[in-house]
């Protein structure tokens, strides 16, 4: 399925960001309280090759095992409306329309929100993605930071695009507040991007 998934003609733009575990305070995070994570030897890849054409596609390799939508495909185009990029309000209603591929807002939330945000203009092409997860869903060690984070690195990698690592954080936090609509701090996005083996990231 991998392999038919990508064109053999083209590079694939491969990152992967870990899970983490809360240590101390991650409730507080909420309101700027100190807490304390450090990265799990759990980790999310997320590989990324652009298209010809304007596309946005995701396979997520574990989405039907959780009775989820695996494949989900939408076009640039549908960022827009009447030649402006939607709001993220507009954003997040698009994303959400279908409960069994609202996942995919974690992936292709990070096109517009790098248009929103100034990185990029416009793309100029769309992309095939694929995501391949160890860490599980709803164990509380963050899966969703590590998908926005490996989406974020391997989309800004595939287009040519570079960022300081704590920006990339900042940004991917914009994608689970304002896409995906949860209301999170920056510590999970923060260790997913910074966090070193072994270390305690405050």
């Amino acid at each position: 399925m991998e392999r038919e998934w990508f064109d053999s003609e083209s590079d694939i733009f491969v990152a992967r960001a870990p899970g983490r575990l809360d240590v101390m305070g991650g409730i507080a995070d909420y309101s700027g309280s100190h807490v304390l994570e450090m990265t799990l030897d759990r980790y999310l890849t997320v590989k990324c090759q652009r298209r010809r054409d304007d596309k946005l596609r995701v396979l997520s390799m574990e989405a039907q095992s959780e009775g989820l939508r695996p494949t989900v495909e939408i076009s640039l185009s549908d960022l827009f409306r009447d030649g402006a990029l939607k709001s993220y309000d507009e954003l997040r209603e698009f994303f959400s329309r279908d409960p069994l591929s609202r996942w995919s807002g974690y992936v292709l939330g990070v096109f517009p929100v790098l248009m929103r945000e100034g990185v990029v203009d416009r793309f100029p092409s769309g992309a095939n993605l694929l995501v391949k997860s160890a860490i599980p869903m709803g164990a509380g060690i963050s899966s969703s930071a590590a998908l926005e984070v490996a989406s974020m690195f391997s989309i800004l990698a595939c287009y040519g695009l570079k960022l300081e690592p704590i920006r990339i954080a900042k940004l991917c936090q914009i994608v689970e507040n304002h896409i995906v609509g949860a209301p999170c701090g920056i510590m999970d996005q923060i260790t997913a991007t910074l966090g070193l083996k072994n270390r305690l990231i405050p």
